[in-house]
């Protein structure tokens, strides 16, 4: 496939993209523009083409964290309404896959870590451990694909740390300087990675008039695991 010239994002948002670049030789094609829930990047590859929505930035250098949405039902929605516009026209597939970054902020160590213990049944997360990190992956037959397809509902749960250094503004006659101070921010997270995607052993391509739904399945499936933690 011809990446240089794919017109994918001008047919599914009906406008031009606000970048576009050629990158490796003409073997992938970059599109980016701001949307109304965050940063949207269109990433085309020969064998490849990734749509990511990223939050928007924090302008207003507060946050310790790094940033989320700020509405994440409408982020999931546009997400869908941009795939089912997508599948009209995509090529065929051999897989497709939702993935997803999610944080949960904490106050502490032993609170993030009380809460992962929640979420994994199966595993017992003491507060008074460190470095935890736990993957696995739980296949589900799909409910709408071809029969035998798996669904990969892979997971990877860990603890975020941020430790920043705070700032504070001096005047100096008419020089205004920002000064770290030697105080450190420090902000926790609990944070689940999620790749849920259909099987790799899967042979030909997935049938067109089910692309739509079986997404979808994908979709429910990353949020039933945030939402609930480790589900069989």
């Amino acid at each position: 496939m011809d990446v240089t010239n794919i017109g994918w994002w001008q047919e599914v948002l009906g406008e031009q993209a606000e970048n576009v670049s050629i990158k490796n030789r003409g073997q992938v094609r970059e599109e980016t523009g701001v949307r109304p829930t965050g940063n949207l990047l269109l990433k085309c590859e020969p064998m490849r083409t990734d749509w990511i929505l990223t939050a928007p930035q924090d302008e207003s250098g507060e946050r310790v964290l790094p940033p989320v949405m700020p509405n994440l039902p409408e982020a999931i929605d546009q997400i869908l309404e941009i795939a089912d516009s997508w599948f009209k026209n995509c090529p065929d597939l051999q897989r497709m896959a939702f993935g997803a970054w999610m944080i949960s902020p904490v106050d502490d160590h032993v609170s993030g870590y009380t809460q992962l213990d929640e979420l994994l049944p199966n595993v017992t997360v003491e507060p008074s451990t460190r470095d935890f990190r736990y993957q696995l992956n739980r296949r589900r037959p799909s409910a709408v694909g071809p029969e035998g397809l798996l669904i990969n509902r892979l997971s990877n749960w860990s603890l975020l740390r941020v430790n920043a250094l705070g700032e504070f503004q001096v005047t100096l006659a008419d020089d205004v300087r920002v000064v770290p101070t030697a105080a450190r921010q420090e902000a926790y997270a609990v944070q689940a990675d999620l790749d849920i995607n259909t099987m790799a052993e899967f042979q030909g391509s997935l049938p067109r008039e089910t692309l739509v739904d079986q997404f979808r399945e994908l979709v429910t499936m990353g949020f039933e695991i945030a939402c609930e933690g480790e589900v069989p």
